[in-house]
């Protein structure tokens, strides 16, 4: 009898054990960059100014970065991404424009550099176990959407 509840028992655990390695943490940059690379887009490993891993990548004709946050000394263990582009316009863009996008989009914020530049940005939170693969494959296509809508705000190209 123990045994036909230990059974059970033991595949559930190592059902649950088996979903959490296939999650996606920040703490991995190696393996967001593979899962970017295995969704057909660009993904190159890099480093921002103070050293903590950065994805350099590109979706509906756009550069961007992913930024990893909550990083340790070791530059490692880190708990957050953050997705931006920025757009390099001939004309500052008005902070009104900016606005209204914030005012009517969900998940990504506009900003503005001291130029009027607009960047996107969308942060994550990939700490503790992260999420499963399948949940970080539909919020970088939420990103690609966003990336092409924003585009569309700010009249580029």
């Amino acid at each position: 009898m123990l045994f036909r509840i230990a059974l059970p028992a033991l595949a559930l655990i190592a059902g649950i054990h088996g979903a959490q390695a296939q999650n996606l943490a920040a703490s991995d940059p190696a393996a967001i960059a593979a899962t970017i690379t295995q969704m057909g887009y660009r993904s190159e490993m890099q480093a921002d100014p103070q050293g903590n891993p950065k994805i350099a990548s590109s979706a509906e004709g756009v550069n961007f970065s992913i930024y990893f946050y909550g990083c340790s000394g070791e530059h490692d263990k880190c708990t957050s991404i953050q997705f931006r582009a920025g757009f390099d316009k001939k004309d500052p863009l008005d902070q009104s424009v900016a606005t209204e996008w914030n005012e009517t989009k969900r998940f990504a914020k506009a900003t503005l550099t001291s130029n009027g530049d607009p960047i996107l940005r969308f942060d994550v939170n990939l700490d503790k176990d992260g999420v499963t693969k399948s949940n970080f494959t539909d919020t970088f296509r939420i990103w690609t959407l966003l990336l092409s809508q924003f585009k569309t705000h700010i009249k580029w190209n």
